[in-house]
Formats: structure tokens, sequence, C-alpha cells
């Protein structure tokens, strides 16, 4: 119900939005819900409608709650990616098998911060990645925890 923003701010948390799913690629919204939100790269749609009982045509589909900062914020998605930094002078790379016994891959280091990377279950989905934060946060040297989550663009 609850994800924790990252562990750098662990008040900071975002609660799933109930009447709302994420439809993660090209699939179609089920019949009488309502898209209020559409993502480019990668393309989800985010749809309201009664996620109680989900049409038989999203059984083939990724499908994911949906949260928020606030109970009237922007719809965030998790995309499955979590960033992982750890302390300074340690590189993502040379943690690569600690991540995987942890059942995580790196997907990429930031260029800019070798000591962060963008780590994904390595099976299991975005749900895997989701429920395997608590376990990245124990490890050893790591500093800050957060899911990736995708929102509207927003304009300055």
């Amino acid at each position: 119900r609850t994800l924790r923003a990252s562990t750098a701010q662990p008040k900071v948390l975002y609660r799933r939005l109930p009447e709302l799913i994420a439809i993660h690629g090209r699939s179609e919204p089920p019949a009488g819900w309502e898209v209020v939100l559409t993502l480019e790269d990668p393309h989800i749609l985010v749809c309201r409608g009664d996620t109680r009982d989900l049409p038989r045509a999203l059984l083939q589909a990724t499908v994911t709650p949906v949260y928020a900062l606030s109970r009237r914020g922007a719809p965030a998605v998790p995309t499955g990616l979590v960033l992982v930094r750890f302390r300074e002078g340690i590189a993502a790379t040379a943690c690569s098998d600690m991540l995987s016994r942890d059942g995580f891959t790196i997907h990429d280091v930031l260029p800019y911060a070798p000591s962060a990377a963008w780590v994904r279950a390595a099976s299991g989905g975005i749900p895997a990645s989701l429920s395997g934060i608590p376990a990245l946060e124990t490890l050893p040297d790591v500093v800050n925890v957060e899911p990736q989550m995708l929102k509207r663009a927003a304009r300055r």
C-alpha cells in the first residue's frame, strides 16, 4: 500500500491510489475505463476503473498499481528499476555479486556517479524489484535506495 520514496527520506511515502492501474506496453485500455495519463517512454497508460475486477484482456499485460505522494498528488508509476547508491569510493560495479545474491542485476551505472546504479530484480519483474527494496537497504555500504517512479513531465 505504501512505498518509501527513498531511504534518505524515510518519512516520504508513495501511497497507492486504489482506483488507478498502470498498463505497461502497447496494450489497450479496458472498455469503459478512463485514461488519465499516458506516458510515452516507456509507453504506459494510467487508467481509472474498478481495479478489483480486471478484464481478461489484461491478463497478458504488465499491470501495476499507481502511487502518489499525497491523495491528490500526481500519479506515479513504478518501472521496476531501483536506484542504489553506495558510500563514496565504492564502485557499484564491484557490488554486482552481492546484488546478485539478493536477486538483483545491474541495469546501468550512472556515468557521473560510479557509486550509484540502477538495478532490477533478476526475475519476477516489477513486483520483485519493489518487494526486494528492504533487502537492498540492508546491504553493506548502501547509503540510499529509491524506486524509479514515472510521472507526467513538469514544465517550468
